[in-house]
């Protein structure tokens, strides 16, 4: 089960990465395009002057759209539902400005400008919302997927020390400890090549490097598994370190 698991994760992603990086020049194009960078090589006749007109664009419409005020709002179905609809818009009113939503709202918002899509994620900390910005190149859809809604699977691609693991509480705390051992044994060894090469340029040189200095990846898998819906946690490909049903 467990490794059964781990490959449904691995080969999900790899399937989604692969599918992603038809993008990546796309994406990269239209990052050009809104900083105004040219590929153009300059001559002594030839200017690389690039147009600003995404720029133009970009900052024009993110203000209008900002301005727009947007939120979040329960509409009741049914007329004995009117009450419970103003509580609960109160009560989402008041957690957007305490988490200060807007400006996270803005940098979502400029992302789908530039790039033609974007990602925001929402989770509860100490009993309140939090949005997270994502990056792009971070998110893997299954790859079958029309949109986001008819997708088996979401892949988020971040990247933590083992202290930020271990501020978890939803991760096997046992796991946590066999990926440190395993980090520490191959910054002993890293550092001993090192010295024996006395190269101090490398990332793991002479001066000393511990498990807290790699960065370890992790991939929080949300998908459907033999038909129910799982939440599985992966780090560096090899480790579980949390297996659930989908809690929401």
């Amino acid at each position: 089960m467990k490794n059964d698991v781990l490959s449904w994760v691995i080969d999900n992603y790899k399937k989604a990465e692969k599918f992603r990086r038809s993008y990546d020049e796309k994406f990269v194009s239209f990052y050009k395009l809104w900083r105004a960078l040219s590929d153009d090589v300059a001559t002594n006749y030839r200017s690389t002057w690039q147009s600003a007109i995404g720029t133009e664009v970009v900052e024009t419409l993110l203000p209008k759209i900002i301005n727009a005020n947007i939120r979040l709002e329960f509409l009741a179905q049914e007329e004995k539902d009117k009450e419970l609809e103003k509580t609960n818009n109160s009560l989402v009113n008041w957690q957007w400005n305490k988490i200060r939503a807007d400006k996270y709202i803005r940098l979502w918002v400029k992302s789908v400008l530039i790039y033609g899509t974007s990602h925001l994620k929402l989770i509860w900390d100490n009993d309140l919302p939090k949005l997270i910005p994502i990056d792009i190149s971070d998110i893997f859809i299954d790859p079958a997927a029309i949109d986001i809604k008819d997708a088996r699977y979401v892949i988020h691609r971040t990247y933590a020390s083992i202290s930020d693991l271990k501020k978890n509480p939803n991760y096997a705390k046992k796991v946590i400890k066999t990926i440190e051992s395993a980090m520490k044994e191959d910054a002993e060894k890293n550092n001993a090549t090192k010295i024996a090469e006395n190269n101090q340029n490398e990332k793991y040189s002479a001066q000393g490097v511990t498990g807290e200095t790699k960065p370890i990846k992790v991939l929080e898998c949300w998908g459907e598994y033999y038909e129910e819906e799982r939440l599985v946690v992966v780090a560096d490909e090899k480790y579980i370190l949390r297996n659930d049903k989908n809690p929401y």
